[in-house]
Formats: structure tokens, C-alpha cells, sequence
């Protein structure tokens, strides 16, 4: 039996995995380096309180996706405390906090925005939409270019620019609109008034009404796949073992791919075939090539990376709301350092140790080679406390707890070398079996179901059913991701 090995326990690692497993004919070993699997999706745990870290929310329109996760985790409306394995039907509700009020995103006319904003606001809002389209940028080489053609200036700088800076630590204007692309595709103000006035009869609208969600947290659902990948093979996941160098015969092809554990144990596996989620950064020393000039741009790759602090409360208020039903906010204000903040209770009541507390994810982006990244967690924790009494979110007498979690290579970024990524990918596409999944694997924002596809299509190019090309091809369709 031929083996593969798998580079990385995250959703596009397991698939893989999981995929490879039903072939009968190629045997999966999954490489992790860390002591977890999931990934950036995995759930974390803090004293019986369950972290989502980023938010994950389950939802597809591809149907061999949708069947993947109800054969996993069956698909159910209101399970029972006694029926644990289980996915949530949970309605989604997410919005941005802008100038102390709350506002549903995406940006969808209401009563509600006139009130808080005022008709002179909402004019000017409408009147720079309309000099948008009347008069686009283009060439649109610039995230700031692909947000004012679609919504206008002024909605622009009122619900876009701080946050996207915060995330990405670089103005829109110095950031390729590949990742407005690949995000956000097609949808624009036009839409959200569409999606408003004839949301029931439009089909193409914004973003779904609800998804579906592992009763304990994501963690759940690639514990479950990790559980039946293991079933099949006791040895096929090894966590905390990192790669650290992979050999190719005279035409590129792997043979030979060594890994280290923790304990600094080296082991050697013959390789028919790599499937690598690893971030594409890392790739190419551990293919020893690192003087090229594909490798050197490769090594050069963004990212960015972000802090997750966990704040555990009696209770939570929310531009005047008290116990708002958000899944998350964004915030929108260059007053805070925070970006956006989960509410974890709202995504799953289960993932909370007491029910009757708020449990809430502050996010900051950054970059690892910040100071910021390496501030202590008791600096960290202090600074989360004040951001939430200064947004009038959490009294500071009303906090209970809290932890913090780092994460490193969060988001594939989109500037600096990433506009020679073709010539990256030209070099990966040489050797014969080797295959880039995933999102950092391809060094594409990925949601969690495009990260699975390119799995299944990297496995069905392996058996002949599909095109190298294919496995690059997902999620590059101009349709929203997010449709109804």
C-alpha cells in the first residue's frame, strides 16, 4: 500500500486524512507539530469554558461538504442535553460598533441606522455610493480601491478602514484587493438594499441567516474525524512532531520526509505522496531550497497573527443593549486596540461552564514580531479589562476571570511579496506529488470548508478524478461565499 504523509492536523489536514482513508489504497500518516489538533479551529479550554478561537461558523454550498459534516456530527434543531454528539442550528447575528452604537452587518438600510445616524448621514452615505458607481476607480489595484467602488467613500471610512487596518496592520490602500475578492466577492450596497426590501424573493443576498454550529465548539467535529481517521489506524496522527526535512530524487519528486517529536526523537517515512497545510513560508526550507528566488519570495510571505483574550462575566452590555445576541461585533474605532469581540454564550449555551455568565473573546490582530505579541498575559488581560469598560461593554466589577491565548500565522496576508505568489506556486506545481491544502497551504483567507475542498479535490487529483489545477481552483469564484 502506497503511504501519504499529511502536513498539519487542521480541518485541511483531517480531511485529507479522512478522504485518504476511503481509498483503500493510499495509507495516511498526519504530522502535527503542536499538541492539538483543529488547527486555528480547534477549541480551546479554560476552566470548563469552551473557546472558539476566530468564531467558526459551519456552512456550505457544497453538498459534499454538508454530507461530510452530518455523517460526522448529525445535523439537529434543539438536541437534548442527553444527545452530545450534535450540530446546533444557530441563527446568526453579527454587527459593527461604531461611534457607541450598534449596527447590523453587513450594512443593511433600517429605520434603525437612520435613527442613529441621522438623514444627513445616510444622504451622504448614498450620495458617495452613487459617485462610486457613477465614477469607479479603476484600475482597482488597492483593498481601499475595491471598498469604495462597492460601498463609497464615506461607508468606507465609517464601517471599513479601522478595522481592516487593525487587522491587517497596513492601510486598505497598501493592500491588494485580492483579499476584498476573495472575502467579500460580490456583494456591495446595491445588494444589501436588494437583500432588505425582497430578502424572501432575492437569492443572491449578502450573507446567511443562519449556520451550523458543534454543540461543544468546533473542536468537536475534528475530534469526532480525528477518532475515525485513528479508528482506522492507531498510528496515522502524530501530534506534537514537526517536519523538519524532505528529500527528492533527480526529477523533484519526494521519497523521504523526516520529522522530529518534542522530545527530539527523530523519525523517517517513506512518501508516495505530501499533502502540506504547513504554512507555505515554512515550506521551502524544509524542502531544502531556500537560495532560489521562488524560495526567497516564498520565505518572505505576510501573515498576520492575533490574541485572543477570554474574559469570563456576570453579565454583558452592548451599545445600550444589555445581553446583546450577537455571535460577535466588530469594532470599528481607533479609540481600542481591540478588533472584534465574540460572545461565545451566543454561539453555543455549551460552552460555557455556567450558563448564567458571559463569556466573551476579545481579538487582537498583530504580528509575532511585535511587541505587542509578546506583551505578558497579565498586560494583556489589564489592557482587555480596560477596552471593555471604555466601549461600556463589561463593569470592571463584574469581571470574574480570564485567559489568553496566542496564535501565530492566523491569516495568510495579502501584500509585500504575495503579488509574485504565482511564481511561488509555479515552483510548488514542479514537484510532481506534492500537494498544497488549506489555508495557509496555499496562503488563501480561506473558510473552513473551502480549506476541506482543496483537501478532497488534492485526494481525487492523487486517484485520477481531478486536476492539480482543481485543488488551486477553490473558492476563486466570483459568487459570495455566504449565499442564502
Amino acid at each position: 500500500m502506497k503511504q501519504a504523509i499529511v502536513i498539519g492536523a487542521g480541518p485541511a489536514g483531517l480531511t485529507c486524512a479522512y478522504e485518504l482513508f476511503h481509498t483503500n489504497s493510499i495509507k495516511p500518516i498526519i504530522i502535527e507539530q503542536e499538541n492539538f489538533i483543529g488547527g486555528i479551529s480547534r477549541t480551546a479550554m479554560y476552566k470548563g469554558n469552551r473557546i472558539d478561537i476566530g468564531g467558526h461558523r459551519f456552512f456550505s454550498r457544497n453538498q459534499e461538504i454538508l454530507s461530510m459534516w452530518n455523517k460526522i456530527l448529525p445535523f439537529r434543531m434543539h438536541p437534548d442535553n442527553s444527545t452530545d454528539n450534535a450540530f446546533l442550528i444557530r441563527n446568526r447575528k453579527s454587527r459593527v460598533f461604531y461611534r457607541q452604537n450598534l449596527f447590523n452587518y453587513p450594512l443593511i438600510p433600517s429605520v434603525s441606522m437612520l435613527q442613529k445616524l441621522g438623514i444627513c448621514e445616510v444622504s451622504r452615505f448614498l450620495k458617495d455610493y452613487l459617485l462610486a458607481k457613477s465614477n469607479p476607480i479603476v484600475p482597482e489595484q488597492t483593498l481601499e480601491a475595491f471598498f469604495i467602488n462597492r460601498f463609497g467613500t464615506a461607508l468606507y471610512q465609517a464601517f471599513f478602514e479601522s478595522y481592516t487596518e487593525k487587522v491587517w496592520g497596513r492601510h486598505p490602500s497598501c493592500i491588494d484587493p485580492s483579499w476584498g475578492t476573495q472575502r467579500v466577492k460580490g456583494l456591495d450596497l446595491k445588494k444589501a438594499l436588494i437583500h432588505t426590501f425582497f430578502k424572501d424573493k432575492y437569492q443572491e443576498t449578502s450573507l446567511i441567516q443562519s449556520f451550523y454550529y458543534p454543540k461543544f465548539g468546533p473542536g468537536q467535529l475534528w475530534g469526532k474525524m480525528a477518532e475515525d481517521i485513528s479508528r482506522n489506524n492507531n498510528n496515522a496522527i502524530h501530534l506534537n512532531e514537526r517536519v523538519t526535512r524532505i528529500d527528492r530524487n533527480e526529477s523533484g519528486a519526494i521519497h523521504t520526509v523526516y520529522t522530529k517529536t518534542a522530545d527530539g526523537i527523530v523519525h523517517t517515512y517513506a512518501a508516495d505522496y505530501v499533502f502540506s497545510s504547513t504554512p507555505i513560508s515554512e515550506l521551502f526550507p524544509i524542502l531544502q531550497d531556500v537560495r532560489s528566488t521562488e524560495a526567497k519570495l516564498a520565505m518572505s510571505l505576510p501573515y498576520r497573527d492575533f490574541i485572543t483574550v477570554g474574559i469570563l462575566a456576570n453579565s454583558v452590555q452592548a451599545g445600550g443593549e444589555d445581553s446583546p445576541l450577537d455571535n460577535w461585533i466588530y469594532i470599528q474605532s481607533p479609540d481600542v486596540k481591540v478588533g472584534r469581540i465574540q460572545l461565545y454564550h451566543n454561539w453555543s449555551p455549551y460552552l460555557l461552564a455556567n450558563p448564567k455568565t458571559a463569556w466573551l473573546g476579545l481579538e487582537y490582530f498583530c504580528s509575532e514580531t511585535d511587541s505587542f505579541f509578546e506583551r505578558s498575559d497579565e498586560d494583556m488581560l489589564s489592557l482587555a479589562k480596560q477596552e471593555l469598560a471604555v466601549l461600556g461593554f463589561v463593569k470592571p466589577e463584574s469581571i470574574l476571570d480570564g485567559t489568553v491565548i496566542r496564535v501565530k500565522k492566523a491569516y495568510p496576508a495579502y501584500f509585500d511579496s504575495y503579488s509574485s505568489f504565482p511564481r511561488i506556486r509555479s515552483a510548488l506545481d514542479k514537484v510532481p506529488n506534492l500537494y498544497c491544502i488549506g489555508r495557509n497551504g496555499q496562503h488563501r483567507y480561506n473558510n473552513m470548508d473551502h480549506s476541506m475542498l482543496t483537501a478532497i479535490q488534492a485526494v481525487k487529483t492523487v486517484m485520477g478524478k481531478a486536476s492539480r489545477e482543481s485543488v488551486w481552483n477553490v473558492n476563486t469564484e466570483s459568487k459570495y461565499g455566504e449565499e442564502r
